[in-house]
C-alpha cells in the first residue's frame, strides 16, 4: 500500500530535501490499497512541531516557516494493516545573505597590473539558513559574470587603462536568495615603464634648481624602491 506524496512549492514543483525560498511548500498525501485488499482506512502524519493526526484526504498541507521540517506519515487499511512510516523533508529559507565585502589586493590603493586578487566574505542569516553558495562579479554593476561556487578568494582581471577600477560582487544562498552588492575600488596606473624592482641608486636624472641669489646649481636625484 504505497503512499504517494505530491509536493509543490507555490506554483512550481518542489524537490524534497532541497532548499527553496518559496513563501510556502504545499503537500498532498494519497494512498491506495493493494488489489483485493480491504481498502484504505486513513493516513496519519506528524511533524517536528506538531503531533500525529489524521490526514483529511485531498486536503493540502502548507508549510511556510523558515528552517527544516521533517514530516512522517503512514497509511492503514480497514483490516488494520499499517505500512512502515515514511518521511519527507522540506527546507525553506526566505532570508538573503549578509552583503559581506570584497577587498582588492589586500586593500592596496594602487596597482600597475590588470590581474588582481579579491578577498571575499559573506554569511547567511535567518532561522536555519541554507548557507552562502554562489557569487558573481562585475566591473560596472550592470554586466555580470556567471554565478560560481562561493569562495573566500578569487583572481580577477580589471580592464586596461589608467584610472579608477571598481569590482562589484553579489552573493546568493543555497535557496536562491541574493544579497545586495558589495564594491571595492583600486586605482590603476601604468607607471613609467620601468619594471618593479629595477630602480636602484644607479638610476637617476639631473635636475636644475635655483638657490637664493639666483645662482644656478646642478645636482642629481636618485630613486630607490623597497620591496
Amino acid at each position: 500500500m504505497p503512499l504517494q506524496p505530491n509536493r509543490v512549492g507555490e506554483d512550481a514543483p518542489y524537490e524534497p530535501d532541497t532548499w527553496t525560498n518559496a513563501a510556502f511548500v504545499s503537500v498532498t498525501l494519497s494512498a491506495q490499497d493493494n488489489e483485493g485488499g480491504s481498502g484504505l482506512k486513513e493516513i496519519r502524519f506528524s511533524g517536528d512541531d506538531f503531533s500525529e493526526r489524521v490526514y483529511q484526504l485531498q486536503s493540502i498541507l502548507g508549510f511556510g516557516n523558515e528552517g527544516i521540517q521533517t514530516i512522517r506519515y503512514y497509511a492503514t487499511d480497514n483490516a488494520g494493516n499499517q505500512e512502515s512510516p515514511k518521511t519527507l523533508t522540506t527546507k525553506i529559507d526566505k532570508t538573503s545573505p549578509i552583503v559581506g565585502s570584497v577587498t582588492i589586493n589586500g586593500g592596496d590603493a594602487f596597482t600597475n597590473k590588470t590581474a588582481v586578487n579579491l578577498t571575499l566574505s559573506s554569511y547567511d542569516q535567518g532561522w536555519e539558513p541554507s548557507g552562502v553558495a554562489e557569487m558573481r562579479f562585475s566591473e560596472d554593476g550592470t554586466t555580470w559574470s556567471a554565478w560560481e561556487p562561493f569562495a573566500t578568494s578569487k583572481e580577477w582581471v580589471v580592464s586596461n587603462g589608467d584610472g579608477e577600477k571598481s569590482v562589484y560582487v553579489q552573493f546568493k544562498d543555497a535557496a536562491g536568495n541574493g544579497s545586495d552588492t558589495a564594491q571595492d575600488i583600486i586605482f590603476s596606473e601604468s607607471g613609467s615603464g620601468i619594471a618593479p624592482g629595477t630602480l636602484t641608486t644607479d638610476t637617476f636624472k639631473v635636475v636644475q634648481v635655483k638657490a637664493s641669489g639666483n645662482v644656478p646649481v646642478s645636482g642629481t636625484v636618485s630613486y630607490s624602491e623597497s620591496t
